[in-house]
């Protein structure tokens, strides 16, 4: 072991035969295995050296200081989130990176590709994730001047509507009402922006693949409409907000959101730039390999797609891959689009999801989403080419407002009561399920996430269902085998059954819950629901 360091700095000569003993020995007290391609390098004369393991991927700060070693693995993104399972695999951290050396991997992974060129303890790339710490209370001080209740998933809203794009093809061509689409096209025509930041697709040799994109046309936003579902390191084209003039809005998962804000702390031009934020209501994103065993289980290779929709067709929509040959295949038996979004989140939720309390993009300018809101009677009141809207700044009032008024889409006022009634109901996902798994991470000491916001205290034998989804979800990431088992039970025809059942059940349950959740809706609501009647 004593000839494993190479030094690659005339100051790192400075480390004697009796220091690099000692420094070896403290190896070994940690348990910290090296390899044959360490070595040594140091940035200026000082007692300060980096050791770096090419192969192992470690990185260590050593100090050496009145004959005293002291060693500490430099502070990055990788050693300080995706070694922890915190990462949300947002995009920020590589235009952060003043060395330029993150990139990430196939599945959407940050990693350091020049380790020896990371600058010690530089932590911009920490500042900006939203991994580790989201700070909702001060967000809420500073954007809102209040604080929504804790066990509430809408946030703080101004406005809450039902809307639609005039434009048919691209009413037609989106998620449910189009409005994002629209309302992207309504700032370009009007010169309020210059290119928003969307998530598209394109093909290749390799097949069909998402992609981050500036969208500076409308071609451009027709080709980014629909849902996508799948985990992308979206923020990545910050850069080119960053280093081409102008002004831009994004469109933005709620984690993606908390990086942008942590980011406007640290670049001036991304808070000049960036004129609006829309944020896409998130129940889960899914792990990238999803689109891969579903190609792979309809019995094709991924060079064969063109082209992958998760909710193509009349709303609600359907799972559906085009072939280079024009063929159309829809993957899943499931009657509706709910059933298999519900059965694929038992086997591809992106983990750190599972840590995120975020349901409604709390901090954007607007929040959008499907119409899931059923009436009294259970029925679903906007069953075609809606889509949901929460207003939540000044800004977000006045584009809506003057998209309305010079004719690009039409809303329709919904009293927040209604929205909430069936929201909180859906999605308590986020404020019941997250908790316990933060909880039970911290009680085995295993790294969380920190928000600001308190949970409500759980009966421990509610701990138990929620346990077998995070097994579930933990071998399913490590088995295709578990995964391919699972999708192809949900097809069954037992299964299918099942699934009637409990879209039934659902209808008949909000009916009859509908007074309990009224209750809680006037209970979680009650600082600001009155002013939106």
């Amino acid at each position: 072991m004593n000839n494993i360091f190479n030094l690659k700095s005339d100051y790192a000569n400075d480390l004697n035969k009796n220091n690099l003993s000692n420094i070896i020995n403290i190896f070994k007290k940690n348990k910290i295995s090296l390899s044959n391609k360490s070595y040594v390098i140091t940035e200026s004369e000082s007692y300060k050296w980096r050791i770096i393991d090419n192969e192992n991927k470690l990185d260590f700060i050593l100090n050496l200081d009145n004959d005293i070693i002291s060693i500490s693995r430099n502070i990055h993104i990788v050693t300080e989130i995706v070694d922890k399972d915190l990462c949300v695999r947002c995009g920020a951290c590589d235009p952060a990176c003043p060395a330029n050396i993150i990139k990430f991997d196939d599945q959407a992974f940050p990693y350091i590709t020049k380790e020896e060129d990371c600058i010690s303890n530089c932590v911009r790339c920490i500042k900006v994730c939203p991994g580790k710490v989201v700070d909702f209370n001060t967000w809420d001080d500073e954007m809102f001047g209040m604080r929504p209740h804790p066990e509430s998933i809408t946030g703080i809203v101004r406005k809450s509507m039902v809307g639609y794009s005039v434009n048919e093809d691209i009413r037609e061509k989106g998620a449910s009402g189009g409005i994002v689409t629209q309302l992207l096209t309504y700032m370009l025509d009007k010169k309020i922006i210059d290119g928003a930041l969307v998530l598209s697709s394109g093909v290749d040799e390799n097949g069909y693949h998402l992609k981050p994109m500036i969208a500076r046309t409308k071609e451009d936003l027709r080709k980014a409409a629909r849902s996508k579902y799948l985990l992308i390191p979206h923020l990545e084209q910050i850069r080119e907000i960053e280093n081409v003039e102008g002004n831009y809005a994004i469109v933005a998962l709620p984690c993606h959101i908390h990086a942008i804000k942590k980011y406007q702390k640290v670049s001036k031009k991304l808070r000049e730039r960036l004129k609006f934020i829309i944020g896409l209501y998130c129940n889960v994103a899914y792990e990238p390999y999803l689109l891969d065993d579903l190609i792979e289980l309809s019995g094709y290779k991924k060079s064969d797609i063109i082209n992958a929709e998760f909710r193509a067709g009349e709303w609600p929509g359907y799972i559906e891959l085009t072939l280079r040959s024009g063929e159309v295949v829809r993957p899943f038996k499931f009657e509706e689009i709910k059933d298999a979004i519900n059965s694929l989140k038992l086997f591809y939720t992106a983990g750190r999801c599972n840590l995120c309390i975020d349901f409604s993009a709390e901090y954007a300018d607007i929040s959008v989403g499907d119409p899931w809101l059923r009436g009294k009677d259970g029925n679903y009141l906007y069953k075609e080419g809606w889509t949901t809207i929460l207003t939540r700044t000044e800004i977000g009032d006045e584009m809506i407002d003057n998209a309305v008024n010079d004719g690009y889409i039409k809303v329709v006022d919904l009293p927040l009561k209604t929205y909430m009634m069936n929201f909180e109901k859906n999605a308590i996902y986020k404020r019941n399920f997250v908790p316990k798994n933060i909880n039970l991470r911290n009680a085995f000491n295993i790294p969380s996430p920190e928000y600001s916001r308190p949970f409500k205290k759980f009966k421990k034998s509610s701990y138990l269902v929620a346990s077998v989804k995070i097994i579930l979800l933990y071998f399913s990431r490590k088995s295709k085998k578990l995964r391919f088992l699972g999708v192809k039970f949900f097809q069954t025809g037992f299964a299918m059954k099942v699934f009637a059942w409990n879209r039934d059940r659902k209808k008949q349950d909000f009916s009859s819950d509908y007074s309990r959740m009224e209750k809680f809706v006037n209970h979680v609501g009650e600082k600001f629901i009155d002013k939106l009647k």
